[in-house]
């Protein structure tokens, strides 16, 4: 009867074996990892950039004894004077434009009103009445406008009176990317609109009048 050697049988089998098994084996693990890329995006300052003069030319002193005058915008040359003098000429441009630009990157709005001063000349006389502030060309990097802005009907700046919000963006919220990001600008020229409506004056002095307007800019909107 032959005789089997198995210790020699089973060394030659697995010799065998570990020449079919592959010497590099690769598992999921090694084959799928993950990176991180980053970039980070600065924010900037919220400005007020540009605000007009206002220049309304001249009303003849018989239309304002006989009743209300409204007197359209002429241009945005306005001349030294009681309000605008050589020392202090104010920050009024002679282009018409009127523009913000919000660069924060908070997209929380913000809000823009304007305040007419007192209508006075060098002696002190003052002018009564209103003034309504109308734009044209509006243009915002944002795809929304709020409803109150310079194109749209505002309330009037009433001469000595409370400041008006003459623009406002709003705040992102949950289903709404918000409004005023980037740059708006909008301008204020003549065959615009806007209109000075001077008061029934008995009594009036003739001369140079200027009134200040403030243009305020709050990073958020009331």
């Amino acid at each position: 009867m032959k005789k089997v050697n198995y210790i020699a049988a089973g060394i030659s089998a697995l010799t065998i074996a570990g020449l079919l098994l592959p010497t590099g084996q690769v598992f999921a693990a090694d084959i799928n990892k993950t990176s991180v890329a980053e970039v980070n995006i600065q924010g900037g300052p919220i400005t007020l950039d540009q605000v007009p003069d206002l220049n309304f030319g001249t009303i003849e002193i018989d239309k304002l004894i006989a009743g209300e005058v409204s007197q359209p915008l002429v241009d945005n040359t306005v001349p030294v004077g009681p309000v605008k003098t050589a020392a202090d000429p104010k920050d009024g441009n002679a282009t018409g434009d009127l523009s913000v630009t919000d660069n924060r990157g908070t997209n929380v709005g913000w809000e823009l009103t304007a305040q007419l001063g007192d209508m006075k000349n060098a002696g002190g006389k003052a002018l009564a009445g209103s003034m309504i502030l109308k734009g044209t060309d509006i243009k915002t990097d944002n795809v929304s406008l709020n409803a109150i802005n310079p194109g749209a009907a505002l309330p009037e700046l009433v001469i000595g009176g409370a400041a008006v919000s003459v623009w406002k963006a709003n705040a992102a919220t949950g289903t709404d990317d918000g409004q005023g990001q980037g740059k708006n600008t909008a301008v204020i020229k003549n065959a615009g609109g806007t209109t000075l409506k001077l008061k029934q004056n008995l009594t009036p002095t003739a001369g140079q009048y200027q009134a200040a307007i403030t243009w305020t800019l709050a990073d958020a909107p009331k």
